[in-house]
């Protein structure tokens, strides 16, 4: 132990000998080191070296994101300032060639095992690298249509290999496969009286699918107002919810407000759930909060089986984040008018203030840093708006613009960079080893 001490502070000073006037953060690695030594203690994190802004500046700089552009897959390891396309050249003739990159996924067990659904010669496939993307394998989807928005990749919390996601095969249906995403085979959700089985013999047609990030085998899938639930890997499943609000409850058809589109668990209380919904105005029938909530976002803490409204004061929700230190929630709405915003709520969803309000983002998607959670992203979701992103350093009191990667493609000509903005349709930053 104190052999591994006498590194560690060695290797830290080293890093402030080549900063300019180091004095006083020195003075304190001494002292911090001469009190562990005094201690019993089995690790040492990375909270430890962020004791000195200096190193854990440092530390936060290297977080890598990963984007999916028209390009193909981007990737930046200095917070956005330069970028570069990674090659992706696999073996398999029907997905030859570089890419489109639609949406991105990184394994949280095991953050070296990136993921992404790209479509290369007009065929979709799913693309896989172990090594950080250094070398690609690639599956091309033959009976599937895969979706293509943020987030749609999901992983069991606990087994290897074990992927979810939702493809077209007729009508949308949840897809699984346990070997990494080269074969794939449909679940089946249950039927319910507004997706009746003569009409879908797959079950209800899913929105929006998400995993427990602490449990293996337990799935949650969205359908308009239905919430469904599985223990077992999406073999057998459960009508968890029939509705987030009074119309719902009463068991009436698919239409009746408000209609779900996205579902999230909290990352540290398994049992606590939002619902997000996708209304484009506040309905007549919204109940409403004293926080101005418009009915875009729904909370139960007792695993769905009950659910209140939050002061979200949007009619929809496009996303939400969760800042695992403090426990801030981030989420991505709309304000009156065609501007899409960025909400925050420090208190459990209680009430939620606007942070950023942005027409050039119609539908934020929001990511919060899991290496520096203060750092947010935003950005639009549809891939509409071509050329900037939006990042905040400060948890979100203020915000910059920040242009898009500016890129030719590996195997274009003509092509000068930094003459057009490439179309970025996700943007997800690689999370630090669990």
């Amino acid at each position: 132990m104190k052999n591994m001490l006498r590194n560690l502070k060695t290797s830290i000073l080293s890093i402030l000998s080549n900063i300019a006037s180091p004095g006083t953060a020195t003075v304190r690695v001494r002292a911090i080191f001469s009190t562990l030594a005094h201690k019993t203690t089995r690790s040492l994190t990375v909270g430890i070296l962020c004791l000195l802004p200096m190193v854990c500046v440092s530390l936060h700089a290297a977080t890598t994101i990963l984007t999916a552009t028209d390009v193909g897959l981007v990737k930046s390891t200095d917070g956005g300032a330069t970028w570069s396309v990674i090659p992706v050249n696999v073996s398999s003739g029907l997905l030859s060639g570089q890419p489109v990159t639609y949406t991105v996924a990184v394994d949280p067990k095991t953050p070296s095992n990136w993921y992404f659904i790209g479509n290369s010669n007009g065929v979709f496939g799913f693309y896989r690298s172990n090594d950080s993307g250094q070398t690609w394998t690639g599956t091309a989807f033959i009976d599937f249509q895969p979706s293509l928005y943020p987030g749609v990749v999901v992983f069991d919390a606990v087994t290897p290999g074990t992927i979810y996601t939702l493809a077209n095969a007729g009508k949308v249906v949840i897809i699984k496969s346990t070997d990494y995403g080269v074969t794939w085979n449909k679940l089946k959700l249950p039927t319910t009286l507004g997706y009746p089985a003569y009409s879908y013999p797959d079950g209800a047609s899913p929105t929006a699918l998400t995993a427990d990030p602490k449990t293996a085998g337990v799935l949650y899938a969205v359908a308009a107002q239905y919430i469904f639930k599985s223990i077992d890997f999406g073999t057998t499943w459960t009508v968890l919810s029939t509705g987030v609000d009074t119309p719902e409850k009463n068991n009436q058809q698919s239409g009746a407000f408000p209609l779900l589109i996205r579902l999230y668990v909290d990352p540290s209380i398994s049992t606590t759930l939002y619902a997000a919904s996708g209304a484009p105005s506040r309905a007549s029938n919204c109940k409403g909060t004293p926080a101005g909530g418009q009915c875009g976002l729904y909370k139960s803490i007792d695993g769905g089986l009950t659910w209140i409204q939050l002061g979200l004061q949007s009619p929809s929700a496009n996303s939400l984040s969760i800042d695992p230190a403090s426990g801030a929630i981030y989420a991505g709405g709309v304000l009156t008018g065609a501007s899409g915003a960025v909400f925050k709520s420090t208190d459990g969803g209680t009430v939620f203030t606007p942070v950023m309000s942005q027409s050039s983002i119609l539908r934020p998607y929001v990511r919060v840093d899991p290496n520096n959670p203060s750092t947010i992203y935003a950005f639009d979701e549809l891939g509409i708006i071509i050329g900037v992103y939006y990042r905040s350093t400060d948890a979100g009191a203020t915000w910059t613009s920040v242009a898009t990667p500016r890129l030719c493609g590996l195997n274009e000509r003509n092509c000068t960079p930094n003459e057009f903005s490439n179309k970025l349709l996700d943007l997800l930053i690689v999370p630090p080893p669990s």
